[in-house]
């Protein structure tokens, strides 16, 4: 049979393999297998004997037998000398190009020997392959005496210079993907957690000892990795219970970094949010629906992930513990207390192996670490984990375990810190197994960049940088008179997510006294539960509601019965969204966020919400004021472009008409402004200025010049009858259909949902982000009799929650029939909108 045939035959019986359920290690080491067959067959179709004067080797991940469907080919033809190079190259270079004509993705190289032992000196990323060499075919002999000279030579190595450099690169690589294992869209191979953590450790340990090199080079199948974990549970470094969890880890990975091959057709290690669902289906996750199957999926992963990344950290510990001062500065042992002590900057029980006999004993280890800004040594994380294992040590009746944690709480600084060391060690989940649930709990949001309990964990790390901050917030922050109860809101405001994502404010409160109840937390801070209840409550006003009108904020200060709670809520809810994603917070948000703080501050303190203590948003009168000189030479329309962070500001000022803000919002959408929050304002002379905050459609960055002169050109085209916003829309609508399609979350909430506020009857307006949302809707509304004195933009990543303040005739809205009608015209626009976007 011909090679290639052959390799196809074999290549799709293993992607069945896989589909019916096949693991992820057991999938690499068929793959492997295929591999070096097929590289048999083409070096027994070479001459002889030239073929005899090489052999083949594996390296990289080929080497380690963990094959990737899309993985390169890595390759080294060895020869014994430089001699036999020469007189052979053209066979080797025919081999070589038998790979490539069977559409191999080879990674090659041609080296004698003693090439291969000068890399240390020269290349640490291909000396790093070189220590998975593995025999493939050829002359045996060759590779017996490259295989004895390399291991004298590591061996040899005593300067550490490999160690140093791999460790770097773990932490470079941490660093990059923000020391996290729990992304939206994780890279399962890079990220904290992926496989290349593994990798690592392979490359750790046969450097520093050839004991490690446990596998017989000439061996065709078998993990490099898994055989390092048995190795190191062999040896006792870590126990029976964690190999198994190691090895499972491992293997639930794999089987996911092969599905996304294959289903990319292409090498692709990113768990991309589009993909998510498919994947999920392919992996047999079958849920209630299909959001939960991802979901089911996700957690596995991350799970999956913290155990490798765990045993990696505690590796690595253990590595820079027992390499002496290249790697920590040395210092005098400190007795700390009968149990505890630090030594070379790490924190050691004084009884070897650790004992402990309450989980108060473990978080006053915890407190320590955090108290003196030491880590664990490696032994006591490991003993320390085996407890968790243990589910009665941390479900006693212990006092001083609630005590310990609110000491950790009290900690000056690294509580965060503290507490996610607790947490990759299991130990939050065993203290508390309400903590243990929310533990890599995912919503399948490309609004929420970071799983529950990473999020919780980041948004207490941004309350700690408060106390730096000379910012509002800092301020107030500083002035709390006891953090406890701050960072205790912060713990548990998501906490019932897991039971369920609507309504978790409110089931929220329950599991809280709960949890106050077993550990005995004092009444001291009963506001956690007020914290819990409303930590939605300041974003929907802030971000939804018109802040110059007294009702609105009189509404919201009437949740409150001191000043103190304003305070816990301000801060807490910056900490929320500020850790929801990396671009959800702005300055934007920020002053929003500010100025309703202050409003209700002043209302709270005097009773009137007339005055307040710092400079106001901008009313009507101050817009005025600074728009002065273009309202007064003012013909048709004008128009400002501000940029600002990673956004443009465009002031639009023109006369009051019937569909301006639908015409406005046209305008914008026609050349490629996406709008992601606006002011509108309209004065009594009619006047209107409205403000938009906006980015290119299509990059996600500020406008271009070119498209702040093609809108100024549009406005005043369409304002004055010029042209229509149908041809606008027409001229641009071919662009529009070479962008991708939209890909909108199931999950997401559509609606429109009527309150009533004053002489106003406020209407959210729930749906996915798209192109033209708002032009559509506006005019929607204005179509149906209906004035737009305010509105309020609020786009998520998932989402848009757009709202209006409407009057019909001077008067809010009286009929129940009537906002029933506007409700099914406006959900019938947006059902539109999305098959237009489709049909794009």
């Amino acid at each position: 049979m011909p090679v290639k045939e052959f390799f196809t035959r074999e290549y799709d019986n293993i992607f069945r393999f896989h589909r019916c359920g096949a693991g992820g290690l057991a999938v690499a080491s068929e793959l492997t297998q295929l591999v070096d067959a097929t590289l048999t067959m083409l070096w027994n179709e070479l001459p002889e004997p030239s073929r005899d004067s090489f052999a083949v080797v594996a390296l990289g991940g080929y080497g380690r037998c963990e094959m990737a469907p899309h993985s390169d080919v890595d390759v080294m033809v060895l020869f014994a000398n430089e001699q036999q190079r020469t007189e052979h190259a053209a066979t080797a270079q025919r081999f070589l190009h038998s790979l490539w004509n069977l559409g191999f993705d080879v990674g090659h190289s041609v080296r004698t020997i003693e090439d291969c032992l000068n890399l240390y000196q020269t290349d640490v990323d291909v000396w790093a392959s070189v220590l998975e060499s593995r025999y493939i075919c050829g002359n045996t002999a060759v590779m017996s005496d490259y295989t004895a000279r390399f291991l004298a030579a590591v061996a040899q190595k005593k300067d550490r210079k490999f160690l140093t450099a791999v460790i770097a690169g773990v932490d470079e690589r941490h660093r990059k993907y923000e020391h996290s294992v729990k992304l939206l869209e994780p890279n399962v191979k890079n990220c904290a957690g992926g496989i290349r953590d593994l990798h690592s450790l392979v490359w750790i340990h046969r450097s520093s000892d050839t004991a490690w090199f446990t596998r017989d080079p000439f061996r065709t199948f078998g993990s490099a990795c898994a055989a390092l974990i048995e190795q190191l549970a062999a040896t006792g470094a870590i126990p029976a219970g964690e190999r198994d969890e190691c090895l499972k880890a491992f293997d639930g990975i794999l089987r996911l970094r092969n599905e996304l091959h294959y289903l990319s057709g292409a090498q692709n290690d990113v768990m991309e949010f589009s993909k998510q669902r498919e994947v999920a289906e392919h992996l047999g996750y079958r849920r209630t629906t299909p959001v939960e199957s991802v979901e089911s999926c996700m957690r596995d992963y991350f799970l999956h992930a913290r155990t490798i990344h765990r045993l990696n950290r505690r590796l690595i510990d253990r590595f820079r513990a027992n390499s002496g001062s290249s790697f920590w500065t040395l210092r005098r042992e400190e007795v700390l207390d009968a149990q505890f002590k630090i030594r070379e900057r790490l924190l050691h029980h004084r009884v070897s192996p650790p004992v402990f006999t309450s989980p108060a004993e473990v978080l006053r280890a915890y407190h320590w670490s955090g108290f003196h800004s030491v880590s664990l040594a490696p032994e006591l994380q490991t003993a320390i984990h085996a407890l968790t294992r243990k589910e009665p040590f941390f479900r006693s009746d212990d006092a001083g375990a609630s005590s310990m944690l609110l000491e950790i709480l009290r900690l000056p600084s690294r509580v965060a810190l503290t507490l996610q060391t607790m947490n990759d060690n299991d130990v939050l989940g065993a203290l508390m197994p309400e903590w243990g649930r929310l533990v890599a709990f995912f919503q399948h949001s490309v609004y929420h960049y970071y799983t529950t309990d990473a999020h919780t964990l980041i948004a207490l790390e941004h309350a700690e940088h408060l106390q730096e901050s000379g910012s509002i917030l800092g301020r107030t922050f500083r002035a709390l008179p006891d953090r406890v109860t701050l960072y205790l809101a912060i713990l548990f405001h998501d906490i019932a997510k897991p039971v369920g994502v609507q309504g978790h404010e409110v089931t929220g409160v329950g599991i809280w006294k709960e949890v106050q109840q077993r550990f005995g937390i004092p009444d001291e801070h009963d506001d956690v539960a007020f914290l819990i209840r409303h930590h939605l409550a300041m974003e929907q006003v802030a971000f939804r509601r018109n802040l110059e009108d007294p009702a609105s904020i009189a509404e919201f200060a009437a949740l409150f019965r001191r000043p103190e709670q304003l305070d816990l809520l301000f801060l807490l809810t910056y900490c929320d969204l500020s850790a929801v994603n990396k671009t959800v917070w702005s300055q934007w948000k920020e002053m929003l966020l500010q100025d309703l703080y202050l409003r209700t501050r002043r209302l709270l303190a005097t009773g009137t919400a007339e005055e307040r203590e710092a400079e106001p948003a901008q009313s009507d009168g101050t817009l005025r004021s600074r728009y002065a000189p273009l309202i007064a030479s003012l013909d048709v329309v004008a128009a400002e472009y501000r940029h600002e962070e990673a956004h443009t500001v465009v002031t639009i000022i023109t006369r009051d008409a019937e569909f301006l803000l639908a015409t406005l919002c046209g305008v914008l959408a026609a050349n490629d402004a996406g709008i992601f929050d606006a002011q509108i304002a309209t004065d009594p002379d009619g006047i209107v200025i409205d403000t938009f905050r906006v980015v290119d459609g299509a990059t996600k960055l500020p406008l271009t010049a070119d498209q702040e002169r093609s809108i100024s050109r549009d406005l005043r085209s369409v304002l004055t009858g010029a042209e229509t916003l149908e041809s606008l829309f027409a001229r641009y609508h071919r662009r529009w259909r070479r962008r991708a399609k939209p890909l909108f979350h199931p999950n997401v909430r559509i609606d429109a949902v009527f309150h009533e506020s004053g002489r106003h009857t406020i209407i959210d307006v729930y749906a996915p982000d798209m192109t033209g949302f708002l032009y559509k809707i506006t005019e929607t509304i204005a179509r149906n009799g209906m004035r737009i004195d305010f509105a309020k933009l609020a786009t998520r990543g998932d989402g848009i929650v757009d709202s209006f303040y409407v009057t019909k005739n001077g008067k809010r809205i009286s009929s129940e029939a009537e906002k029933q009608y506007l409700r099914e015209e406006i959900l019938h626009t947006i059902d539109r909108l999305m098959n237009v976007q489709l049909d794009l």
